[in-house]
């Protein structure tokens, strides 16, 4: 069978435990649309979980909000459908009475459960660890890498490791220290930014944004103007630019990038 879910925590805790229960031999990892939209062909030998329901499917788990009457499976659909903090949780409770080694995953799908719910303390945000910072690390907004290969790698690591073992191999402690430093520069451009003002702290990131809006700003005019003259002139457009000498432009031109 297939299972085809989000390349999220919850698509990867449901890959773990669905393992354990059904012959998987392969994930496809869909955006929620692919599947709204049909353009992800899906069969009675899918699974699918974390996602909206398909008619086509051979079963079907998840725990969002449906809002489309039309969205609803029909009644004695195979799967389990309703309100949890989590779609690995409906996994979870659809299998637990018949798998007994069920237990050894309770920390796994609890971090889940937080995560994909935003039950997360102040400690979880600062500086996440566990089952939560690699479920980070799993984040398509951190333009971290390819998740395919990523997701392949960490599908049978999480079912047989501890998440100490996962958070060590070579991949993860990779994107870990991404993460690291992206936060570190975050965290810096915010400090330099932002005022207390009583018990308001006030970020304004508009100057440094109308300095590079200006700088692509003048660059633009110049390329437009050099564009003019060469166009009356009936020939090529010269090698320099007529705002700065021959040469410099192109590494002006290069410097808001360098410094984003």
């Amino acid at each position: 069978m297939r299972l085809v879910t989000r390349p999220d925590l919850d698509g990867l805790t449901c890959a773990v435990l669905l393992s354990e229960c059904e012959a998987l031999d392969s994930v496809e990892l869909v955006h929620p649309q692919d599947v709204s939209e049909r353009r992800v062909p899906i069969g009675p030998q899918d699974i699918v979980a974390n996602l909206l329901y398909h008619p086509a499917c051979g079963m079907w788990f998840d725990n969002h909000l449906l809002t489309d009457p039309k969205a609803m499976p029909p009644a004695g659909f195979k799967g389990r459908y309703g309100k949890a903090p989590s779609a690995a949780r409906l996994v979870y409770e659809h299998y637990a009475k018949s798998q007994p080694g069920f237990a050894r995953h309770d920390a796994l799908v609890a971090e889940t459960d937080r995560l994909d719910s935003a039950q997360l303390t102040l400690e979880d945000v600062l500086s996440p660890g566990g089952y939560v910072l690699l479920g980070l690390t799993l984040d398509s907004r951190t333009g971290l890498g390819s998740l395919r290969e990523y997701f392949d790698e960490l599908w049978p690591a999480v079912r047989e490791r501890s998440i100490d073992q996962v958070l060590a191999l070579p991949s993860v402690r990779e994107r870990v220290a991404r993460m690291r430093e992206q936060d570190q520069a975050f965290r810096a451009a915010a400090r330099a930014r932002s005022r207390l003002d009583g018990d308001v702290v006030v970020t304004d990131f508009r100057a440094t944004a109308r300095s590079r809006s200006a700088t692509a700003s003048s660059s633009s005019r110049c390329f437009r103007k050099r564009a003019r003259r060469s166009a009356s002139s009936g020939g090529p457009a010269a090698s320099g630019s007529p705002c700065r000498p021959a040469g410099r432009f192109s590494t002006a031109a290069r410097a808001p990038t360098s410094g984003c």
